[in-house]
């Protein structure tokens, strides 16, 4: 098992108690230490899940160091190159009609007080810094707050252990996505030996048999949306800038993973090219530009929102300002003109 350097809890310093309106009062502290053992994020392994078809980087991506999607070999028959584009559009099908099994419901926004909605953000916010911190996929910190989300729609907020909730969630994330999966020692430093390994053990089964964890995530469609539409670097690490960005809102979490994508992927488009919402995604996506309108002013907002120096919530900010990330979430583009207008409607 592997022993990491720093052995102060990621959620450090964690008050949990249960107020009279039913909500937990939280106050994270993030571990502020680097740990030399764990290796950073790399290019590499930016994005395109190891199971997913592998095709080849355009030449027209924004940086000739633009991260690989894998040892493509045009020529070699196990790519089965001829098929590529039936095989994306037939997965994206599929998708589709695997999102359609379950929604969040709408009264979900309205279910949880302004101090359950803060609390929220402060541990989406820490779950991002473990996943870069631990070198995780990028999946994990979706499947953590789909899953937070999910149980919280389905159970009342006075039944519910925040902590325990969010670290077996992460658990759970990082064990069906990832291969180099976070070990339970890991889990009890994050939340400061504050449960026992059989608190997570029976939060993960309580989990498991409430929630059906097929649901698609919004990483899943951007990358077909990137392959339809030829894949650019550029526009694929921005809106993956935006999807994480969203994780961090509430509002977001109703809206289906293929139209939070959609909206994620047009919007950077539109900031960075003259083209906009091809009549090939209109068609495989089943979104019109005029559905898209409102998930993009959303998007832009919080966008906006993010770059303002008193938000306090900044990780995912920091983890896309990494020369591993191209550095795009302090590209100019992202507080110009151009987004200002998508925000206000114009």
């Amino acid at each position: 098992m592997k022993k990491f350097g720093s052995t102060r809890p990621v959620l450090n310093d964690i008050t949990n108690k249960i107020t009279y309106s039913g909500t937990q009062n939280l106050i994270i502290k993030l571990d502020e230490e680097k740990n030399p053992i764990i290796k950073s994020q790399s290019a590499s392994n930016l994005d395109f899940n190891r199971n997913e078809i592998k095709v080849p980087e355009t030449k027209n991506s924004f940086h000739h160091n633009s991260p690989k999607l894998g040892n493509f070999d045009q020529n070699s028959h196990l790519y089965v190159t001829e098929y590529t584009v039936e095989i994306i559009i037939y997965q994206l099908s599929y998708l589709l009609e695997l999102e359609k099994k379950i929604n969040i419901s709408d009264r979900f926004l309205n279910r949880f007080s302004n101090q359950v909605v803060e609390t929220r953000s402060r541990l989406v916010n820490t779950i991002v810094r473990a996943q870069n911190k631990f070198s995780l996929c990028q999946e994990v910190p979706f499947l953590t707050v789909q899953i937070f989300d999910r149980y919280l729609d389905l159970t009342p907020i006075e039944e519910i252990d925040l902590i325990l909730l969010t670290a077996t969630a992460f658990f759970i994330a990082s064990k069906y996505e990832d291969k180099s999966k976070a070990y339970l020692s890991l889990i009890d430093r994050m939340i400061g030996n504050s449960y026992t390994r059989l608190d997570i053990r029976k939060m993960e089964v309580v989990i498991l048999e409430k929630l059906d964890l097929s649901i698609p995530l919004p990483l899943e469609f951007l990358r077909r949306f990137s392959m339809i539409n030829g894949f650019n670097s550029k526009n694929h690490i921005v809106a993956m800038y935006f999807l994480e960005l969203s994780l961090l809102d509430f509002e977001f979490s109703v809206m289906k993973p293929s139209y939070l994508a959609a909206c994620a992927f047009c919007l950077s488009i539109k900031l960075f090219n003259k083209v906009e919402w091809s009549q090939k995604l209109e068609i495989e996506s089943t979104y019109k530009l005029i559905d898209l309108s409102s998930g993009m002013q959303k998007l832009a907002q919080l966008v906006l929102k993010v770059n303002q120096l008193d938000f306090e919530y900044k990780e995912t900010w920091k983890k896309f300002n990494e020369p591993s990330m191209f550095q795009v979430s302090s590209m100019p583009e992202l507080n110009g003109v151009k987004i200002r207008e998508i925000a206000l409607g114009i």
